[in-house]
């Protein structure tokens, strides 16, 4: 038997299947094309019929499947932080994850931002994360980024993003009371 290491690609758009004609194989790399458009990238593996599967790559797919995200084996071999930040966050709300997920993806966030981003509301004491409070997060570090690490935030900017995060908290308490107060209504209509 040759050489064969796998590059796992999902289904795209057009409904076609990545074929080997449509990879350019370098000695560090594999890019996978579909068309002239670079759908993938990994790192070169050059250990015999090793898979390189990542979850970045099935978004898309998992987008019109959400469903399937916890029993793929892109989400078994995700990154550690993910898996933690969707079993205590996110949990029977795939949809939303894999959405959120996406945003990162085309924003250009890393995996290993969006779980400081989390991390770092949960520090401010968010119990329910969101996954609009998570890109408001991962927005706001992202504007600071042109700012030198030793330049204090401005005191009236912090008041700003203190009075935005109470009333996160406040609307997701709220529509957590909403929906409590809507099944209970409909379960006494039913009885």
């Amino acid at each position: 038997m040759g050489y064969h290491p796998h590059e796992a690609c999902p289904l795209f758009r057009s409904g076609h299947i990545c074929r080997r004609k449509g990879a350019q194989i370098y000695s560090e790399k594999i890019v996978i094309l579909h068309g002239k458009e670079k759908v993938a990238s990994h790192q070169r593996s050059y250990r015999g019929g090793d898979w390189c599967i990542r979850l970045e790559h099935y978004l898309n797919t998992l987008l019109r499947k959400p469903g399937a995200l916890t029993h793929s084996v892109a989400w078994h071999t995700a990154h550690e932080g993910i898996r933690k930040l969707y079993e205590k966050h996110f949990q029977g709300e795939n949809k939303a994850f894999v959405m959120l997920l996406l945003y990162a993806k085309e924003n250009g966030f890393s995996q290993d931002e969006l779980v400081r981003a989390a991390l770092s509301l949960q520090a401010r004491g968010v119990r329910r994360i969101s996954a609009e409070q998570v890109k408001a997060m991962l927005q706001s570090g992202a504007d600071k980024t042109g700012n030198t690490e030793n330049e204090e935030q401005d005191s009236q900017e912090q008041d700003i993003e203190n009075a935005a995060l109470g009333t996160l908290d406040s609307l997701t308490a709220l529509m957590g009371n909403m929906e409590i107060n809507f099944l209970q209504t409909n379960k006494q209509m039913k009885q």
